[in-house]
Order: structure tokens, then sequence, then C-alpha cells
């Protein structure tokens, strides 16, 4: 809570360095840092694993077409007076299925598959915060050394005007 106060805070300080305020400087890095990309694919993969999961609740249809020609040399064939058997197979079903009762497995994957999703979830709000602390840290420093900078400079063409 004490980053996100510190990340608002010099949020609405908004000074321009280099033409690019604070908040532009922290909206860039949150969007492009590859950590934070990464952890963004992590928690949209949780994501999709919980949904599939939550598919186990809900009927299936499987229809399967099969066929080919099939060649049979075995002993039933033989003793049927035939040493080469050839047949023709063909095959066609359409499957209705739905999950009456499974010993509470579905509800527990999709549980556990919810906790992963939210974890996932957390350590990308992690990584931000921290992405988004470095950044600021980062341009507060630059702002520093700019000012120091600006400040020798002047102090510089005092003493250049007092010594001419």
């Amino acid at each position: 809570m004490e980053r996100w106060a510190i990340m608002c805070a010099a949020a609405f300080l908004a000074v321009n360095a280099n033409g690019q305020s604070l908040t532009e400087a922290v909206a860039t890095t949150l969007r492009t840092n590859p950590e934070i990309l990464a952890s963004r694919y992590s928690a949209s993969a949780a994501e999709e694993l919980h949904k599939q999961a939550r598919g186990a609740y809900f009927p299936s249809i499987d229809l399967v077409l099969a066929g080919g020609d099939e060649n049979s040399n075995n002993t039933t064939a033989r003793a049927a007076g035939s040493s080469d058997l050839s047949l023709t197979r063909e095959e066609k079903s359409i499957r209705l299925t739905q999950l009456l009762y499974d010993g509470f497995s579905t509800s527990s994957f999709v549980k556990q598959q919810s906790a992963l999703s939210e974890a996932a979830i957390a350590r990308l709000v992690s990584t931000q915060e921290n992405t988004g602390l470095a950044s600021i840290q980062v341009y507060l420093e630059v702002l520093r050394r700019d000012r120091k900078s600006t400040r020798l400079n002047s102090s510089h063409q005092i003493i250049s005007y007092a010594v001419f």
C-alpha cells in the first residue's frame, strides 16, 4: 500500500524531464517492460486454464467417422475357409455425454485453477508495482542529477563572470 501511495504522489508531480512527464514515463515502462509482459501473458494463460477446467461441467458432443479396408489372415478367417479375408469397415457415431458425478474431482480442479489464476494476477500486480516504483526512482534520480548539473553550470557561469 505504501508503494502505491508513493507512485500516486509521484505521478501528481508530473515534472518534465527531457520532454516526458513522470506519468508518461511510468505508463511507457508499464506498457513495454518484458517482465510485466511475461507476467501478463502468464495471468492470461492461467485464466484460460481456469475456463478450460470449467468446461468439464458442460455437455460434450463427439462425432466419430471412420472407415477403410481391412485384411484379416487369422485362425478365424482360415476356419471359415478363406486364408485372406478382405473387409470394408465403416463406423459412424455421435455421442453426447454429460458429467453427473466424479467424486468432486472437477469442482476441486476448478478451484485449483481459480487459485492459480488469482496467484498469477497477484504476481502481475506485484511486478507492475515494483517496476513502476523502480521507474519512478530512476526518473527522480535523473531529475536530481539534472538539477545538480544545472546548479554546477550556473555556478560555473557566475565564476566565469567574476573572473572576466
